[in-house]
This record gives C-alpha cells, sequence and structure tokens, in this order.
C-alpha cells in the first residue's frame, strides 16, 4: 500500500529546499560579492559621468546660441563693436556648427562693410576649405567667394571655382551656374556661355529670377553665339545665392 506523504514532510521539505537556496546564494555572494561590488559602483560612476558630460555639453551649446543670437541683434542694431568680440569668439570654438556660423557672418559683415572684400574673401575660403564643416556650408562659403571676388580674379578662377557646382542638379546650379557663364563670356566664349544659359534658363529647379536673366542673356547671345563677343565682366547679381 502506497505511503502518502503527510504535510509535516512537505514542510520539511521545503524549509530544507530554501536553506539550500539560502545557503547557495551566501556563497555566490562570499566568492563573487566585491566583483558585483565593484561592477554596479562603475555603471553608476560612468552613468553618472555621462549625465553630467551631456548636461554640460547642452549648457554650453545653449550659451553658445544664447551669444550668437545677440550678436545677430548688436549687428541688426548697427552694434558692430559689441558684436565682434562675441562673433570672434565662436569663430574659434570647439563647435564647428557655431564657428560656420560665426565665421559666415563674419564674411557677411565684412563684405556690407564695403571696404573689406579681401577679408570677406579670405573667410569664405576658410569656411570652403574646411572639411568638418557639413557640405551645404561649404558650398554656400564657396558661392559667395566666387561672387565676391569676380570682379578681382579672373574668368577661369571662377570657372575653376564653381564648375563642381555649376552642374544641373546641384543645389547651387543657378548661382554657380549663372557666374560661370558670365566668366565664359568674360574670357570670349560665347558659344559656352550661350549653351550654359540655356541650360539654366530651362531648368525648372532653378529659380525664376536666375532662369529670366539666363533666358535674356541666351537671346543676346545667339544660338551657339558662334561670335567671340567678350563684353566684359559684370558682377553678378547673387550675393546670397538664389538657389536658397
Amino acid at each position: 500500500m502506497p505511503i502518502t506523504p503527510r504535510a509535516e514532510d512537505h514542510a520539511f521539505l521545503r524549509e530544507v529546499d530554501e536553506e539550500l537556496r539560502r545557503d547557495q546564494m551566501e556563497g555566490l555572494v562570499r566568492r563573487h560579492g566585491r566583483t558585483a561590488i565593484v561592477a554596479a559602483i562603475l555603471l553608476l560612476a560612468i552613468v553618472g559621468g555621462v549625465l553630467a558630460w551631456g548636461a554640460h555639453r547642452t549648457g554650453v551649446r545653449e550659451r553658445r546660441a544664447e551669444q550668437f543670437t545677440q550678436a545677430i541683434t548688436d549687428l541688426s542694431a548697427g552694434d558692430k563693436a559689441k558684436a565682434t568680440p562675441a562673433l570672434a569668439a565662436l569663430a574659434g570654438s570647439s563647435d564647428a556648427g557655431y564657428r560656420a556660423l560665426a565665421l559666415l557672418t563674419q564674411a557677411d559683415a565684412a563684405v556690407e562693410d564695403g571696404h573689406q572684400d579681401a577679408k570677406a574673401i579670405a573667410l569664405y575660403r576658410q569656411i570652403a576649405d574646411d572639411t568638418a564643416f557639413a557640405q551645404p556650408v561649404r558650398d554656400l562659403a564657396r558661392v559667395r567667394q566666387a561672387a565676391t571676388a569676380f570682379d578681382s580674379v579672373p574668368p577661369s578662377q571662377i570657372v575653376a571655382m564653381l564648375s563642381p557646382l555649376a552642374q544641373p542638379g546641384n543645389p547651387w546650379f543657378g548661382s554657380a551656374g549663372e557666374m560661370v557663364a558670365m566668366a565664359y563670356q568674360a574670357e570670349g566664349k560665347a558659344a559656352e556661355a550661350a549653351r550654359l544659359f540655356t541650360t539654366i534658363s530651362k531648368d525648372a529647379k532653378v529659380p525664376d529670377s536666375i532662369r529670366s536673366r539666363a533666358r535674356q542673356m541666351a537671346a543676346s547671345l545667339g544660338d551657339g553665339a558662334g561670335k567671340a563677343s567678350a563684353t566684359g565682366k559684370t558682377a553678378p547679381v547673387i550675393v546670397g545665392g538664389d538657389d536658397k
């Protein structure tokens, strides 16, 4: 006849099982407790450090944003003396975004001054050549560099500078293409100028103002423009870039 375990037996077995588990846990703590505690402390330190660094960076960026906004406000109010040191500080910062904004603002301010084209050109070139900046920022600087330097450098230099941007499909095709076509015209390459003006005038992605000018220039040069009628350079209409 089978023997049925009594309730007391079940209770005894549970106690033995719990005691065994307790002994196993204590053994694990004795063997690995110190390592576990050190690991936990290190983890907390790392998490704390990451959070603190993130808060520090956020604070720094907020201060830079305030600094840049104030500099723009000062420039708009005509207080260049107050804006200049703030922009100089940002232009030397480790933040590529605010460094680019500050350099662009310095260059634009130099252009508006009317007597600092050389300084503006150097600043635009610095931005365009800096691989730390995003490509759209570098392209913008290159277009502005060419527009500012257009009357002071050989036409071939404008062509070399802007040819990579003067391609259909490029966001700067209108502005860069217009200047390249005008440089061709100044070099006596009327046929090349006419072809490029015509391509610009037919590109629906190019702003209407540039397309309209390109259409007029293409018409004035005639189809194919076989005559080498160099008309001398004319300063390009764009400075900030109608493409954007």
